[in-house]
């Protein structure tokens, strides 16, 4: 599998960013150990992401960067929109979980999701949109939510691979709604990358590589 880099940029850019999303990562996960959070929170997707785009700014890879922002949007969309609407007394409740752990960790976990779509756009805007990325994002789907099934347990529904995010713990059916999750991860986050890639070619808002 072929990796497409930038090697134009001679500055140290792509290490400064590298850095910060690995320090954002790393900063999410100190205040969760403190507030006693569970250490198989790591594999929540917005950390995961994070630290791809860490290591995709490290490598200059514009492979990374656009599997990351083909899963970004549709995975925490509904987060982001959780987040606006508790601002306005609203909300499913996520953000409002969050912060009951204590103001450190609802800030730390709002910056993770507040910085992760931007900095890969912004990856991807500097190192290109692969264009044949659809199997390194259906092999990241099945890695992740996988990783996630088999390591954390049930009861903390990480991912939402259990059951669904919004809901109390049936107790059962997990397996079958995980095969839902993935097959529905699969189909929105294929349908955002084709919208990405038709876009960048339509309008040029990135570079097809």
């Amino acid at each position: 599998m072929a990796t497409h880099k930038h090697t134009n940029s001679t500055s140290y850019e792509h290490i400064i960013l590298g850095f910060y999303a690995a320090a954002s990562v790393a900063v999410n996960q100190y205040v969760n150990n403190r507030a006693g959070v569970p250490l198989a929170t790591v594999l929540w997707y917005c950390d995961v992401a994070m630290m791809l785009v860490a290591l995709g700014f490290f490598l200059r890879s514009a492979r990374l960067m656009t599997v990351v922002l083909a899963t970004a949007v549709p995975a925490q969309f509904l987060w982001i929109i959780d987040f606006v609407l508790t601002l306005g007394g609203g909300g499913f409740g996520r953000t409002e979980a969050i912060g009951t752990w204590g103001p450190g960790m609802l800030l730390s976990s709002l910056h993770l999701h507040v910085v992760l779509i931007p900095l890969a756009a912004y990856g991807v805007y500097r190192y290109g949109l692969v264009a044949r990325a659809l199997p390194g994002i259906w092999i990241a789907i099945v890695t992740l939510l996988g990783l996630t099934a088999i390591l954390a347990p049930p009861q903390y529904n990480i991912n939402c691979v259990a059951f669904d995010c919004d809901a109390a713990d049936p107790g059962s059916g997990y397996g079958q709604h995980f095969i839902g999750m993935v097959l529905s991860w699969i189909v929105s986050m294929s349908v955002w990358f084709m919208v990405l890639r038709y876009s960048a070619r339509k309008w040029g808002i990135f570079r097809v590589v």
